[in-house]
Formats: structure tokens, sequence, C-alpha cells
């Protein structure tokens, strides 16, 4: 997505985004990352307790068991999607109280 955004700015590329659909991308990457975010902040609290080790984000995170669906106690797809709603949330109402 942040290849198409910026592909669509440079003047060798033939095409360009509209800025309805660069502000759609760009919603999206802010809404990915703060899914991620919050998995990591997920991530962190869980590895804080008492025996369990220390954290790391490649063990503990980009792990492929952590975001299958069918596990649910042991899952943070649940965190990420939630992130990912919170975040928009939040760009929705900041434009909203920019047209006010």
């Amino acid at each position: 997505m942040v290849g198409i955004v910026a592909s669509s700015q440079s003047r060798r590329v033939n095409f360009k985004l509209s800025k309805k659909a660069q502000s759609y991308f760009l919603d999206a990457i802010i809404c990915y990352l703060g899914g991620i975010l919050l998995v990591i902040l997920t991530g962190l609290f869980y590895s804080g307790g008492y025996k369990t080790g220390y954290f790391d984000v490649g063990d503990d995170i980009f792990k492929n068991l952590r975001w299958m669906i069918r596990d649910r106690s042991y899952s943070f797809l649940d965190e990420f999607i939630f992130g990912f709603i919170i975040t928009y949330i939040i760009i929705w109402i900041k434009r909203a109280y920019k047209n006010l």
C-alpha cells in the first residue's frame, strides 16, 4: 500500500490516485500500525508476568500459531482487530471535528 501511494506521487508513473483513494490507503496503513502496536503492547504485558521469561518480538509476536483463528485462547488476532477498529474510530472522530 505504501508503494502505491508513493508511486502515485511520482512523476514517472502514469497513474494518479485521487485524494480520497490516498486517504483510504493512508487510513488503512495507520490502522494496521495501530493494530500491530496493540498486539506488541499486549505481548509485553503477557511476558511481564511471573515465570514467563523475557519478551522477544520474533518468538512472541510473529509466530504463526499466535495468529490462528481456531485457538482463541492463544491468539493475538482479536487484539489486532480491536486495535485496528479503535484506530479507525480515532481517525474518523478527528476528521469529524475537523469538518465542524
